[in-house]
């Protein structure tokens, strides 16, 4: 039971999201088909729709704003029944017994991986850490120019304050379509993201190397063998994960082979335009991806000489940048998620990079070098003349963290792949032999499965159920124009990070979002047990302070030693609610 429990729990947001994502994996497939005239295997062509389904997701809510409701269900009643036709008229070349069984096989695959993703929900409330409030609030403005249906003035004034709205708007139309809750929504829609996300690796793997195994494999390494891309929604990352699934779409068709290439460039277009849409810093991954694709494809027709030089200089070049970042206290936390416990797997990963060079050296290069291009991206600040976003850089270190599994798990197919070769050309074993060695593979796979944590940290669970009967309290007994004090810190994910980057860091984040009441920050570190920290409170205008359990929120013992400048109005063991009444006994007056 406990394997179903997020399912039970969110079955009525689940169920209508898978449905809706199977039949964007369905008409995704036709076209793929009919792109490359029938000669796309359907295994991969299922892996690679899986990628593409948030961008159909995202055309949908679009039409559904500017055309209509009913338009939208009459063209996918239109599409639904066109997909099936395709697919069935061409099934004796595209379903054949191998591939129907390795598709059947990834189906398998991704349904397993969004059970066991969804009850990672079973212990949540609400959606985890500091970005997910903001995203909350995003979710539901869009709902509003949703049901306004004549007005496009809320959409600019939130691209104007807010750079990837994608993930918001497509949630949104979700919300409107299925009476959704925004907050289980957002939830269930990360957990499934994150089940989908290897599976277009499967897409690469195979066109490099024809093994449908060592495809497997990398799905295998990229889902469970690291802490990552799982930590990354204890962070509410979603909007970062549903870019970097959707962004493999584009990058997978420009690398078909088909006669139809205006098509195909739309369409690639299409997909890498709207993924940036999703998340904007995917739009250099776009760019390192690109460029580490063509200089592959024309390092390989250099001289074996000028080769090896290049291949040393892009080695030396990313082990001394390595070496930079490791020494860097923000940026070194970048590692984290590969070492530790997970370091045998990224051992493994890079011990094989030798022989993924040796058998695919254009494809080993092209990864090498886009890895590199992602550290520097690291160090590039952003123009100073983008105001808000002047301190930061073209990437930042969690979205680098969360995406290097990318290319250790495909280091580690490509060299089962090699190895898997050898012994199958070398030497002839018998079925028998074979037979050990896939089931010794599947233990170990069995191992690295149960080892992985995939429950919600400890550090990310912002809300608690005290906090959720806190904020209800508040919601019902106090005046709608108050002002409350909410615990903060400073954001490092930078190199160098902005004093203006100040976060929440504990349930008083959700306190605007879920009442509409202004929270105002303030560090958490704050002694409320001095005098100079009351004239401040007072002189921002703050009446109320929430304190959690959290461990950096405020200390609830220095707002005790004063109960006469902090009267308790609230008291569950999990969440507490102070008045300010030192303000009227400094004569400070409230702003």
């Amino acid at each position: 039971m406990m394997l179903f429990s997020g399912l039970i729990t969110h079955w009525t947001v689940a169920v209508p999201l898978l449905v809706v994502l199977f039949f964007c994996y369905l008409l995704l497939t036709a076209i793929l088909s009919r792109l490359t005239g029938n000669s796309l295997p359907l295994s991969e062509a299922f892996s690679l729709s899986v990628s593409g389904a948030p961008l159909v997701l995202l055309l949908a809510a679009m039409i559904s704003k500017w055309v209509g409701n009913k338009f939208l269900l009459a063209a996918a009643a239109v599409l639904l029944y066109w997909s099936i036709c395709v697919l069935y008229k061409h099934r004796n070349s595209f379903f054949t017994h191998s591939e129907t069984r390795w598709t059947l096989i990834l189906i398998g695959v991704l349904l397993a991986s969004i059970l066991i993703r969804l009850a990672f929900l079973s212990a949540l409330l609400m959606p985890p850490y500091f970005d997910s409030p903001r995203h909350y609030q995003l979710i539901h403005m869009m709902v509003d120019i949703f049901e306004d249906h004549s007005s496009l003035s809320g959409f600019w004034l939130i691209l104007k304050k807010y750079y990837h709205i994608g993930y918001h708007f497509t949630l949104a139309g979700l919300v409107t379509w299925f009476e959704m809750d925004a907050a289980r929504l957002m939830l269930v829609w990360g957990q499934i993201v994150l089940a989908c996300l290897p599976l277009p690796l499967y897409y690469v793997i195979r066109r490099q190397t024809c093994n449908n195994a060592a495809a497997l494999v990398t799905v295998f390494l990229m889902g469970w063998a690291w802490a990552m891309p799982a930590h990354a929604v204890n962070w509410g990352k979603y909007p970062a994960l549903s870019a970097l699934l959707a962004f493999q779409f584009g990058l997978g068709v420009l690398s078909f082979k088909t006669p139809n290439r205006i098509f195909r460039w739309a369409l690639a277009a299409s997909g890498l335009l709207l993924s940036v849409a999703f998340h904007t810093r995917i739009l250099f991954f776009i760019v390192a991806t690109l460029i580490g694709f063509f200089a592959g494809r024309y390092w390989v027709r250099i001289s074996p000489q000028w080769r090896r030089i290049c291949l040393l200089l892009v080695t030396a070049c990313l082990v001394g940048l390595l070496s930079i970042v490791s020494g860097n206290k923000t940026l070194n936390l970048v590692f984290e998620p590969y070492l530790g416990s997970y370091l045998p797997m990224t051992l493994l990963a890079v011990s094989l990079l030798s022989f993924s060079y040796y058998k695919y050296p254009q494809f080993t290069f092209s990864v090498l070098l886009t890895v590199l291009q992602l550290f520097v991206l690291l160090f590039i600040p952003v123009p100073q003349q983008l105001g808000a976003y002047g301190g930061q850089t073209l990437l930042d270190r969690l979205i680098v963290e969360m995406s290097l599994g990318i290319p250790l798990a495909f280091f580690g197919g490509l060299g089962f792949s090699v190895i898997a070769d050898y012994f199958h050309t070398e030497h002839q074993f018998s079925r028998n032999a074979i037979r050990v060695a896939g089931a010794l593979a599947v233990v170990w796979m069995s191992y690295v499965f149960i080892r992985h944590d995939s429950h919600p940290s400890d550090c990310c669970q912002y809300v608690k159920q005290d906090d959720l009967l806190a904020i209800t309290w508040l919601d019902k007994s106090l005046f709608d124009d108050i002002r409350i004090a909410i615990s903060s810190r400073q954001m490092d994910v930078f190199m160098h990070p902005s004093p203006d980057s100040i976060v929440a860091t504990d349930a008083g984040s959700w306190i605007t979002p879920l009442t509409s009441r202004q929270s105002v920050l303030f560090p958490f570190t704050a002694d409320f047990g001095l005098e100079i920290t009351l004239t401040e409170l007072c002189e921002r205008g703050i009446e109320y302070v929430y304190v959690s359990s959290m461990e950096e929120s405020f200390r609830k013992a220095t707002l005790d030693q004063h109960p006469d400048w902090y009267r308790l109005v609230f008291y569950t063991p999990g969440a507490s609610i102070y008045q300010l009444d030192g303000c009227y006994l400094q004569k400070v007056p409230i702003q």
